[in-house]
């Protein structure tokens, strides 16, 4: 079950039964003051890109509770792996000192919301358990500056 307050983003996405977005088959949209998505997803790894000294604060606190932005917006963002490309690019260009995160999205209330050009993000309304943290990855840079994913990420989608 997803659950995004209204008015919400997905709202103006106008998602329908039976539609597919980033591996999530919408199943069921009701709208109370709520709208309410229940959805089957196949996605089972979502990533966060940070410091890594604010990951080693994290590590050390016990509990992540996101980035300036992350704060800011008032939840943690993620990225699926086929979107992982496109956020490092806008958002962490050229930045080195960064670290990757694989989280397992099963145990989180994970919400789906339309961001950029309408697809659909996962964010977290809540701090991010540790344990929910499968990998982490030193992200290098390339000889042109862009960020050189694990394999295994980029196979994941």
């Amino acid at each position: 079950m997803l659950i995004c307050p209204a008015p919400s983003p997905i709202n103006a996405y106008r998602c329908y039964k039976g539609q597919v977005c980033n591996n999530i088959l919408i199943s069921t949209i009701e709208f109370n003051g709520v709208m309410t998505l229940s959805a089957e997803t196949t996605t089972k790894f979502i990533y966060k890109v940070c410091d890594i000294a604010l990951w080693q604060d994290a590590e050390r606190a016990g509990v992540f509770t996101g980035a300036e932005i992350d704060l800011s917006d008032g939840y943690i963002h993620f990225s699926t792996a086929s979107q992982l490309q496109d956020t490092l690019a806008r958002h962490f260009a050229g930045r080195d000192g960064l670290v990757l995160l694989t989280i397992d999205c099963a145990p989180l209330d994970i919400v789906w919301e339309a961001a950029r050009g309408g697809a659909l993000f996962p964010h977290l309304y809540d701090v991010l358990p540790l344990d929910c943290v499968v990998a982490q990855h030193h992200l290098q840079l390339s000889a042109s500056g862009d960020h050189i994913l694990p394999e295994n990420v980029i196979s994941h989608d």
